[in-house]
């Protein structure tokens, strides 16, 4: 069959009219499209039953061994350092010397001061019977003058005699005036002296520099040749007997422990160098620390203080009296610092709690101590941080 030629003019007419009718024959006969269901997606999470009981929460801090009773030794005189007997970090016992200083100098202001005490009482005995004789003459140029007198008023003597006369009862009075005035100045002045001869023995002593308690030395600060003056800093040395650890607890847990040490000795642990160590809570310091955040813990150890170095790192649990209807979850139970998710169908559930410390759990792992008065035994708590937690997500148990 012969088709009809079109003229070449119209073919590309022809041909965009057929394009176009075969894009709509392609529209039209297109299957309908489904629309795309939306599905709520659902977090998987951990969950823990709880059963709210008695626990006992254990507060952990941080702190050093400290002693109270620490003594920075300073030089009392001046002179030359002639030996240092220990070193540094011994025990030494109380009244051993630590350091030894040149003790020539001391020594020569003793003797002087011995030397005046005893000049002062030879030269009051001499003052004492010197007394009785000024007062003898005086007495003797009395009776001239007084001769001196009759003579000028007779007209049988000059007046150059009385005169003479009068001024030599005037010096002896004078004379007898300063032997009184000796005398009757001597204890004072032996008082005086015998001060300066006690500050002369002290200073004689204290070029000794001897641990005024048992304890271990700290640190030295002089050698043997330096020239030390007074005040300067020759030794540091703290009890080891008295050893104790200083701790801040932070303000929020100052009112429990201020409440339990009202009602009886608390007790702890401590781990330093990797042993651990009893302690008992002596009490809080009567200072705040810096910042005024919290306020140190002072405890001692339960058995015989360990020889330990001052400043040494130490963790500690301090054990808080048993709380009631608490329940022990991990850290990752808790979002902000009072607020945990309870799984009620497959939502998660906000409930406010209160954080009554940590606890240890049997597998040596720490978790937190919390209550609420709406939390009840076979509730299930998510244990598992979700950055986008809030009220009504919907969660899965995962295996």
């Amino acid at each position: 069959m012969n088709l009809p030629r079109i003229p070449r003019k119209l073919a590309p007419a022809v041909l965009i009219a057929a394009a176009v009718l075969v894009f709509f024959l392609l529209v039209a006969t297109r299957p309908a499209k489904m629309p795309a269901e939306v599905r709520e997606r659902a977090w998987p999470v951990a969950v823990e039953t709880v059963t709210p009981g008695s626990h006992t929460p254990v507060l952990t801090l941080y702190g050093a061994v400290d002693s109270p009773r620490a003594a920075v030794l300073t030089a009392a005189v001046a002179a030359y350092v002639a030996e240092v007997p220990v070193r540094e970090g011994a025990v030494a016992t109380a009244g051993a010397p630590l350091v030894l200083l040149d003790e020539r100098d001391a020594r020569l202001v003793l003797a002087q001061r011995e030397a005046q005490v005893t000049s002062a009482k030879r030269s009051h005995r001499n003052d004492v019977q010197a007394l009785e004789r000024e007062r003898e003459l005086l007495r003797l140029v009395e009776k001239t003058a007084e001769r001196a007198q009759t003579m000028v008023a007779r007209n049988l003597g000059p007046q150059s005699s009385l005169d003479e006369a009068n001024a030599a009862l005037e010096r002896q009075r004078l004379s007898l005036a300063t032997r009184e005035l000796a005398v009757a100045d001597y204890p004072q002045r032996l008082v005086q002296l015998e001060a300066q001869l006690e500050q002369a023995r002290l200073d004689m002593e204290r070029t000794r520099i001897i641990a005024p308690f048992h304890g271990r030395v700290a640190a030295l600060h002089v050698a043997p040749g330096d020239r030390v003056r007074v005040g300067d800093r020759i030794a540091e040395i703290y009890d080891v007997e008295g050893l104790e650890i200083r701790a801040t607890v932070p303000a929020p847990w100052l009112p429990a422990v201020r409440a339990a040490v009202a009602v009886g000795e608390m007790r702890g642990t401590a781990v330093i160098d990797g042993v651990a160590y009893e302690l008992l809570l002596t009490g809080l310091s009567g200072r705040a620390g810096a910042g005024g955040a919290g306020v140190d813990a002072l405890l001692r150890f339960a058995q015989e203080a360990p020889e330990l170095s001052l400043g040494r790192f130490a963790e500690m649990r301090l054990h808080l009296p048993v709380v009631e209807q608490a329940v022990a979850l991990p850290h990752e139970a808790l979002y902000g610092r009072d607020r945990i998710y309870r799984l009620v169908g497959d939502r998660m559930a906000a409930l406010p709690v209160e954080r009554l410390g940590e606890t240890v759990a049997e597998d040596g792992s720490t978790r937190l101590l919390l209550r609420s008065p709406a939390l009840r035994a076979g509730d299930r708590v998510i244990i598992t941080r979700l950055p986008n937690a809030l009220e009504g997500l919907r969660v899965m148990v995962a295996e």
